[in-house]
């Protein structure tokens, strides 16, 4: 039987959160699928065709109106078309899901930033008996990358000292792979379970090897029956970050030697309650203390952290989620030893009947950015704050399709200012389900 798929809006954030933070992703998994809200894969095939288009206020990410000529703009107009394929599958124990995509994207102004996307994905899960499940995931995307600012100019390998915005014959792959196992004893009076998840970024052009990051990330939970029906966890994890391209140093800048070779230890420890509140309030609530280690003689970092993740249905129609987490993560796309994110997002859900289904999400999204060094011409970042929203609707009259139309509006302020921008996106997909 073909099930008519949920619009996500709580259920999406973990794997949002996967491709900038492990840790974050493995916090949240479970918590973002809350009792009396379970969302199974539908088996048999999903066909997706949509097409997407982005309004940038500053996409070079400059404000010199010098360095803006020729065919270059600011401002420009993203229109990104794209297809992808999902099956499912339920063999025994295990489910077996796959999937992946192909995408263009099209610059109204700067043209020469038109790029192709490609991206698979693969979820595994098996069953041992009634209290015990493994779940092994993975995703790769690719895509052509090479934005790059005037900081670079003098590595630029025409020999063209104007830079700004060129693009440079690179690729960019980005792997996310992992495997996390948990059990429950009978009864919910004793549960445990850990795992592993690596993100890793590689950069086919040698100028863009200072992208390159890897983090592994190690957690384990133990579960006691108190506080019942809801449960008590003890969680820890360890992570690494490690930037293996920047040790050859950064074409166009300088990097002190102790931030180019080393990587970024961190630990976290903390508790975990996970409780139903009757029938229609559920979540899950954490507080840790999160402490880096930078090598090299770094000043280490600690804080309090948080993962939150609350699930309530007002009605029958009517639902509202919020989910949140601070983490430490890496710092690929700009010139800091790691980064410390605090992202909040409240989501909520009604249905028009039987068809109809709308949606809205606020987000607030922190950067804040450890050990950051400057790059020759280009001034260092020191935080930046996003704040999004947006508004979905899906129309879904029958089992054997479904149209989604979304709008969305990020404004991010950054220190500097250079960095600010706005932007607008509408999107229109269309899902048949076979």
């Amino acid at each position: 039987m073909i099930e008519r798929p949920r619009p996500a809006t709580l259920l999406m954030l973990p794997v949002l959160l996967a491709m900038s933070s492990p840790v974050a992703a493995a916090g949240l998994a479970a918590a973002a699928a809350p009792l009396g809200s379970p969302e199974t894969a539908a088996e048999g095939l999903s066909l997706n065709a949509s097409g997407e288009v982005l309004y940038d206020s500053n996409l070079l990410r400059t404000t010199d109106a010098a360095l803006l000529i020729g065919n270059r703009h600011r401002d420009d107009f993203r229109y990104s078309p794209s297809g992808n394929a999902k099956f499912s599958r339920n063999v025994g124990r295990w489910t077996v899901s796959v999937g992946g995509l192909v995408g263009h994207d099209f610059f109204q102004y700067n043209s020469y930033l038109n790029r192709n996307r490609f991206a698979a994905d693969g979820l595994f899960t098996f069953r041992a008996g009634s209290s015990c499940q493994a779940v092994v995931s993975g995703n790769y995307s690719n895509r052509q990358s090479g934005l790059r600012g005037d900081s670079l100019a003098t590595a630029d390998p025409t020999g063209n000292p104007d830079s700004v915005g060129k693009i440079i014959d690179s690729v960019q792959e980005s792997a996310l792979y992992g495997i996390n196992a948990n059990c429950a004893a009978p009864g919910g009076g004793l549960s445990f379970g850990g795992g592993y998840n690596r993100a890793s970024i590689r950069n086919g052009a040698a100028i863009r090897k200072f992208s390159d990051s890897d983090s592994d990330t190690f957690s384990g939970t133990l579960g006691i029956g108190i506080l019942r029906p809801g449960q008590v966890s003890l969680t820890g994890s360890y992570s690494t970050i490690n930037y293996p391209g920047r040790a050859f140093g950064v074409p166009g800048g300088f990097v002190p030697p102790q931030l180019a070779t080393s990587g970024v230890h961190t630990y976290r420890i903390g508790v975990t309650l996970s409780r139903p509140f009757g029938t229609r309030l559920n979540g899950t609530l954490g507080v840790s203390y999160l402490h880096a280690d930078p090598s090299g003689g770094q000043a280490p970092y600690s804080s309090p952290a948080y993962n939150v993740a609350v699930y309530y249905r007002s009605s029958p129609r009517l639902s509202f989620g919020l989910v949140g987490v601070r983490d430490v993560v890496s710092s690929s796309t700009a010139a800091a030893l790691y980064r410390v994110i605090d992202q909040i997002q409240l989501s909520s859900q009604y249905s028009l009947g039987q068809s109809i289904t709308v949606g809205a999400n606020f987000g607030l999204i922190r950067n804040d950015f450890k050990q950051p060094f400057a790059l020759g011409g280009e001034p260092l970042r020191r935080r930046e704050t996003s704040k999004t929203a947006g508004f979905n609707v899906t129309f879904a009259p029958r089992a054997l399709f479904d149209v989604r139309l979304g709008v969305n509006q990020t404004i991010r302020s950054s220190d500097p200012s250079i960095y600010n921008y706005n932007s607008t996106k509408a999107s229109l997909t269309l899902a048949v389900h076979i």
